[in-house]
């Protein structure tokens, strides 16, 4: 979960995140950003392949709406 925060932070450039996590482009260079702040993190690799997690790196955030 913490390599896709780091992926939507790069892709929607926020401001409130060191301007290299802007330059990570692929899943790759995330895990290996954040394997160099903590080496025990590791891609749950059936989430990472499953749809689901493809589309919430490509969809806006839909939980800020009120319903």
């Amino acid at each position: 979960m913490v390599i896709a925060i780091v992926m939507r932070a790069a892709a929607e450039r926020l401001p409130t995140v060191p301007p290299a996590v802007w330059d990570l482009t692929t899943m790759h260079a995330a895990m290996a950003y954040v394997k160099a702040k903590s080496p025990c993190v590791g891609p749950n690799m059936s989430y990472v392949l499953s749809p689901r997690f493809i589309r919430l790196l490509l969809t806006p955030d839909q939980g800020s709406s009120s319903n």
